[in-house]
């Protein structure tokens, strides 16, 4: 029932209600219609000041979230709607390092049992993925070791969500997608959605079957901080196809860009927008300060390092087992030499005389 009733909340929008939506009906008219009634030109202005100001605006974001560490409550649905688990967070991150305590608290699925305990973090140097169900006095690894820093970045951007919520969608670097060579930004306008005030930039994004499909993306005014998305995923030969739409929204308490306050994310097909996965990430705190960087190893879990061969060691097993190879080879070779001289230098006996 607690599931259920967060669910219907999320789908109404209450859950990222703030003073907006208690504003008299005549005063949101008059809002609405000032926003519709904005000339050509005006829109077109905005459009050119985010892309004016978004680069620098964006890396400012990127550093404040540089040094953090966020809790959160987090519930979880499957693509069929079925409710999968619930969990308590915490995530850190200090410039590159960073770290996720993730605890089962009530689960569906099978393998996730109530009261597992997975962490995952480190450096490009130590990445870990760890993880102990109940019942096991210790924690199985499931990766551990260096990372490049494209690998690595792709694995936190994608598992620590909160910590990288106002810049990225779904580990998409919002930056970057705006600016790559194939997306043309169409359109910008001043909106209000679930409640908060956001300015919504259009971008224009070819699929690989051709078709212009538009991503609405959102971002708080001022601060240009991203506050989500509504995007067609999936391959789909014209406009009129079932496909996957995915619905991001980041709330902010205040329209403060520092006060996170929380994350949905949902996906349906246009044909069963009933049948849906969702993600509802509540933020419990947020404190921006240093953090010190033993909690980004293993020993801060109380978990001890799995001994991994070093580089050099590796590249002297590398040389001696391709050394007796090579040699192996020589020999062989020497060998067959060796056999057609002798061949060469025996002569036939002579013939029997006749």
């Amino acid at each position: 029932m607690e599931e259920h009733a967060l669910r219907v909340a999320g789908e109404r929008g209450d859950y990222f209600s703030n003073s907006v939506t208690s504003m008299p009906l005549r005063v949101t008219i008059v809002v609405v219609w000032t926003i519709a009634a904005l000339p050509v030109a005006s829109r077109a202005a905005l459009l050119d000041m985010f892309r004016a100001e978004y680069p620098d605006a964006a890396a400012r974001l990127n550093a404040a979230y540089s040094h953090v560490s966020i809790r959160t409550t987090e519930k979880r649905w499957n693509e069929n709607g079925n409710f999968l688990w619930s969990e308590s967070s915490e995530y850190l991150r200090e410039g590159d390092l960073v770290r996720h305590v993730q605890t089962i608290l009530r689960s569906n699925y099978a393998d996730m049992p109530d009261g597992t305990v997975r962490s995952i973090g480190g450096s490009t140097e130590k990445f870990f993925n760890i993880r102990k169900r109940p019942g096991q006095n210790q924690f199985v690894f499931t990766d551990f070791g260096p990372k490049s820093r494209d690998d690595f970045a792709f694995k936190v951007e994608t598992e620590c969500v909160p910590l990288f919520a106002p810049c990225y969608g779904d580990g998409a670097d919002i930056a970057e997608f705006v600016h790559k060579p194939n997306v043309k930004l169409v359109s910008a306008r001043a909106m209000t959605l679930d409640g908060a005030d956001v300015v919504e930039i259009v971008a224009d994004s070819p699929s690989l079957e051709g078709l212009h499909v538009p991503v609405h993306l959102y971002f708080l005014p001022r601060s240009w901080a991203f506050a989500g998305w509504t995007a067609t995923v999936g391959t789909i030969q014209t406009e009129r196809d079932p496909h996957q739409v995915i619905e991001l929204r980041i709330a902010y308490t205040g329209g403060d860009p520092l006060k996170l306050k929380s994350i949905h994310r949902w996906g349906a097909m246009t044909g069963d927008p009933q049948r849906r996965s969702e993600r509802i990430i509540s933020v419990d705190s947020i404190q921006f300060e240093p953090i010190p960087k033993r909690e980004f190893t293993l020993a801060a879990l109380g978990v001890e390092e799995p001994t991994i061969p070093s580089k050099r060691r590796n590249v002297l097993w590398f040389f001696a087992i391709n050394g007796i190879i090579l040699i192996a080879l020589l020999g062989g070779v020497w060998f067959h030499v060796l056999s057609r001289r002798r061949a060469r230098t025996v002569r036939p006996p002579p013939h029997a005389a006749q």
